[in-house]
C-alpha cells in the first residue's frame, strides 16, 4: 500500500505533466491557427492571383505569311489573308488543351490531342467531345512599337479582321 506521501507526490506530478501538455497543446494549436492564415493571407497577395497577363504582342504585321501562323507563348493563331489579319485561341473549349493545325488534303482543321476534338478553319467545332467553338479574340496595333497584339480577355464571337 502507498504511503500518503507518496500519493500526493504522484497527484502533483500528473497535475504538473497535465498542467504542461495542455500549454503544449495550445501552444501547437495557436502556431498551426496562425501558419494557416499566414499562408491564406500569402496567396491572396500573390502577383499570380491580383491580375493575370492577358494581352500579347505578336510579332509585326509583315513578318507574318499567308495562312495560319501559331504563337506559342499566347495560344493563338494569327491568320493572315492579304492586308487582313484575325486571332483564333488555339485553347481547346472542352478542357483547355492546346489545339494543333492539321492539313488533310486541301482543307486546314484544328485538332485536339487530348480528347481529338476537330475544329475546322473558322474554329467550328465539328467533331466532340468540345460543344463550344474556338474563340476569336480582339486584334490590335501595339501603339509604342507598331507589332500586332491580342487581348485573350476579350473574345468577339465571329472572325473580324484588323486591316494593316
Amino acid at each position: 500500500m502507498m504511503s500518503k506521501e507518496q500519493l500526493n507526490s504522484n497527484i502533483s506530478e500528473d497535475g504538473s505533466r497535465r498542467s504542461f501538455l495542455k500549454k503544449v497543446s495550445g501552444l501547437v494549436l495557436i502556431g498551426g491557427v496562425l501558419s494557416q492564415g499566414w499562408f491564406a493571407f500569402k496567396s491572396l497577395n500573390s502577383p499570380g492571383i491580383q491580375q493575370a497577363v492577358n494581352r500579347y504582342k505578336l510579332g509585326q504585321p509583315e513578318d507574318f505569311i499567308d495562312g495560319f501562323t501559331f504563337i506559342e507563348h499566347a495560344k493563338v493563331f494569327v491568320e493572315k489573308r492579304g492586308d487582313e489579319y484575325s486571332a483564333l485561341s488555339a485553347v481547346c473549349t472542352h478542357l483547355g488543351c492546346t489545339v494543333k493545325k492539321e492539313n488533310s488534303g486541301n482543307t486546314q482543321h484544328f485538332q485536339c490531342p487530348c480528347h481529338r476534338s476537330k475544329f475546322n478553319a473558322d474554329g467550328k467545332n465539328i467533331q466532340g467531345p468540345a460543344t463550344k467553338p474556338l474563340q476569336y479574340l480582339e486584334l490590335t496595333i501595339s501603339p509604342d512599337d507598331g507589332q500586332l497584339m491580342v487581348d485573350l480577355s476579350s473574345p468577339i464571337g465571329n472572325r473580324k479582321a484588323l486591316v494593316v
